[in-house]
């Protein structure tokens, strides 16, 4: 049954390079790749790039690119997304090459961006390096990290995710009545990939989450965005369902990264879904 591996790479649409060229790299610690006129690309690990900056005034989320194995996992995957009543679509050949990558395929989001399915990314040869890491971000075949879009309707999204893209269930957080988050994971298991929720926010997107591998580049990420002047939203804090330690700051076109590390890998065959009233167990306590 092919599913998709992993979170392959975000595109942002945005007008504020200068400002990101230095957020990426100074406080988030990603490396500046190629750059051009109407582009950024940064670079996380040996991917040419995982995060992509395009010009437009948006300030928000323009696409999800998922990474499946191979040729044959895509055209399987395509096949069912278009078997829910889903219409995807075959990229161009220009949209291929902006990409690098072997094949590509897309989808319309109900929430208002796109998906793009991916085989065959370009890998470098030139080791990635960070100004900042004492570590490394924790990639490969978990990919980028996870991101989470708002949902006016969390329950249609939910069936959109888990039905159409055969998104895994990690589990749900309430909590109050009113507030629905679910949490999804691609095949390689990290405790969410993606996740959405009900919150009453003026863009598309809450935060893109970072994954980092060890406490140290947590807490270095912190101390660089106060000193930085970067607005932090919350302290540096615990979540009980993925077992990550972690804080969360806006970024350039307002919303929020959250760096963390030491997320869960799910094991599948005994996994268990539950629901969380808590999003956190101790800390994260939101800063004015």
């Amino acid at each position: 049954m092919a599913e998709i591996t992993c979170l392959s790479h975000l595109v942002i649409r945005s007008n504020k390079f200068d400002q990101w060229v230095d957020y990426a790299t100074n406080i988030l610690g990603m490396q500046l790749g190629n750059r051009t006129g109407d582009t950024l690309h940064f670079r996380m690990d040996d991917h040419q790039y995982r995060l992509v900056i395009e010009a437009g005034p948006d300030e928000d989320i323009a696409v999800a690119g998922w990474e499946l194995d191979n040729e044959d996992d895509l055209e399987a995957f395509v096949e069912h997304v278009r078997s829910t009543g889903v219409r995807v679509e075959e990229g161009s050949e220009a949209l291929r090459r902006k990409r690098q990558v072997e094949r590509i395929y897309s989808c319309e989001d109900p929430l208002g961006f796109s998906h793009e399915f991916i085989t065959g990314p370009r890998l470098l040869q030139e080791p990635f390096r960070s100004k900042v890491l004492v570590g490394a971000f924790r990639t490969g075949e978990l990919g980028l990290g996870h991101f989470v879009p708002v949902s006016p309707d969390v329950d249609a999204t939910l069936r959109f995710y888990q039905k159409s893209l055969k998104l895994g269930l990690s589990g749900y957080m309430r909590p109050t009545e009113d507030l629905k988050v679910v949490f999804f994971h691609t095949r390689t298991g990290r405790f969410h990939t993606l996740a959405t929720a009900n919150l009453p926010m003026p863009k598309k997107l809450f935060h893109i989450g970072l994954e980092v591998t060890g406490i140290d580049d947590v807490g270095r990420a912190y101390d660089r965005a106060a000193k930085g002047g970067v607005k932090i939203a919350s302290t540096i804090g615990h979540h009980p369902n993925a077992k990550s330690v972690s804080f969360y700051m806006e970024c350039p076109s307002g919303f929020q990264f959250e760096i963390l590390s030491d997320e869960i890998i799910i094991d599948r065959d005994h996994w268990q879904v539950t629901t969380y009233t808590e999003t956190s167990d101790w800390g994260h306590a939101p800063v004015n």
